[in-house]
């Protein structure tokens, strides 16, 4: 059997990115939960929306596959009324055989079950006999697959019961009052977020000596970074999540306290997502000759952007009282 009713599957709208979202959107329309429950939902709950990530040497994908953990779950799930039971990989090594018969079970009561470790992010959608899952998720290229057994697994997270209606409005408040956050978040480990990863990106794309040996990486240090800048704030093929979120933020809260911020935000945002989509014409395409990117003229150009799109992240701080 498999969970398919009412679910558009993954990457069915182009431009949806941030598997642990998808996973989300896909889980509540399996339960016919509120329309509103949808990707660019679920990418400002987790903040990623709000979120550049940068290494400078490095892969990166969005904050909830780069820091995702029990907390960041608990927020998603407690705020759209839902219990959950979150799987660790020590907990499900300990007792594998416990978790896969919870998982038949969940399945039989027609909820799918998010895992991590064998895909970033997928949905365990389906099972037969002799321990074969069904899995929607990003694999070899495919996005239906199906494995034996769950060794691979590193987390699992099972959806409980809808234990109290979620307040949109406030949800919608919260979203808008964590975007300094998002943007002053402190650098951790090798990762630089918000403000601090566009400058550290456009230092990088400055840095000559990078760029003059066989190990210029442009797909990884570059490629990723710009999906999120790109998928968050608009280009060529995503409309810009940011922007379509504040504007469901100005429907729903108009006539709140939160009115002007939000009619400020997206002013700026505008503003904002004309320069992310302009990197795309410096270039930057998806047919991409990556020795262009050698060039310090054409990176200086993109550097440009990059700090032009930091100093609006810093006008932003500005409209909840913060320095620039």
């Amino acid at each position: 059997m498999i969970i398919e009713k009412n679910i558009r599957k993954f990457f069915d709208d182009w431009g949806e990115n941030y598997h642990f979202n998808i996973c989300m959107r896909m889980l509540m329309e399996s339960l016919n939960e509120d329309e509103r429950f949808d990707y660019p939902f679920f990418s400002g709950l987790t903040n990623d929306v709000f979120t550049q990530i940068y290494t400078g040497d490095s892969f990166v994908g969005p904050l909830s596959h780069t820091k995702f953990d029990s907390r960041l779950a608990d927020r998603v799930f407690s705020a759209i009324g839902y219990n959950h039971i979150f799987v660790s990989e020590k907990d499900f090594q300990a007792n594998k055989s416990r978790w896969y018969e919870k998982v038949v079970e969940s399945l039989n009561n027609g909820k799918m079950v998010i895992l991590r470790g064998i895909v970033d992010f997928g949905l365990i959608c389906g099972y037969e006999q002799n321990n074969i899952l069904h899995i929607y998720g990003r694999r070899d290229d495919k996005y239906l697959t199906s494995i034996e057994g769950l060794d691979s697994a590193t987390l699992l997270i099972f959806i409980g019961d809808k234990v109290k209606t979620p307040d949109i409005k406030k949800i919608y408040a919260n979203m808008v009052m964590q975007i300094p956050s998002c943007f002053n978040r402190l650098p951790e480990n090798r990762y630089y977020f918000g403000i601090n990863a566009l400058e550290k990106w456009h230092d990088t794309l400055l840095d000559d000596s990078l760029y003059d040996n066989n190990n210029f990486d442009f797909w990884n240090v570059h490629a990723s970074p710009l999906t999120i800048e790109s998928e968050n704030n608009g280009c060529n093929w995503s409309k810009g999540f940011a922007r379509e979120l504040l504007k469901r933020f100005s429907e729903s809260l108009n006539g709140t306290e939160y009115q002007d911020l939000i009619k400020n935000l997206i002013m700026i945002y505008d503003k904002l997502g004309t320069e992310s989509s302009s990197i795309f014409h410096e270039k930057l395409d998806h047919g991409i000759n990556t020795e262009d990117f050698r060039q310090r003229e054409v990176r200086k150009i993109i550097a440009e952007k990059i700090r032009s799109i930091s100093e609006y992240h810093k006008e932003i701080l500005l409209l909840y009282g913060g320095s620039r």
